[in-house]
């Protein structure tokens, strides 16, 4: 009830925010918490930004060599979202890896090999949490191999032998 016909003419842009290198099409959705606004580029750079200034807080590149990744992708440069599982920053990297970041400084605290580019596979879904586990889904159905969906420890990254099935919604 704050914005309202009487004042919303004098809404107006308080900030704005270059993603800068590695920006281009955007598809990823950005996640708030504890007055940071997280989010990652098309070619899986990480940064946080303060949502009040918008200053950039820190930033991450995992250096993706994106020559050699590049022609295993089927459908763009894309990178869809991050998750957030309590003071991490859980980030899948178009290359097959997937890094949890300390939320506070950006710092990697643990790195896990999903799946390989030169098997045609990449990652560029957002994961998803549930009882302390992450599940990624690879990409890869579009050439001659299939996609899967795997499940790794949150606190550790550890690649969990689970049956995917108990976590279905």
């Amino acid at each position: 009830n704050q914005i309202n016909a009487s004042n919303v003419a004098r809404l107006g842009l308080n900030w704005s925010f270059d993603l800068g290198r590695g920006g281009g099409n955007q598809e990823a959705t950005p996640l708030f918490a504890n007055g940071t606004i997280y989010s990652i580029t098309n070619w899986s750079i990480v940064f946080a930004v303060d949502a009040r200034t918008g200053k950039e807080k820190w930033r991450w590149d995992p250096e993706v060599n994106q020559d050699k990744t590049r022609p295993q992708i089927c459908c763009g440069v894309v990178n869809r979202g991050l998750a957030l599982y309590q003071n991490l920053i859980i980030a899948p990297i178009i290359d097959g890896r997937m890094v949890a970041l300390d939320a506070l400084t950006g710092k990697p605290v643990w790195e896990s090999r999903v799946a390989y580019p030169q098997e045609q596979y990449t990652l560029t879904m957002a994961p998803r949490i549930a009882k302390g586990k992450v599940m990624i889904g690879a990409s890869g159905s579009e050439y001659p191999v299939r996609g899967f969906v795997d499940a790794f420890d949150a606190n550790t990254g550890r690649a969990q032998d689970d049956d995917l099935t108990e976590y279905q919604a």
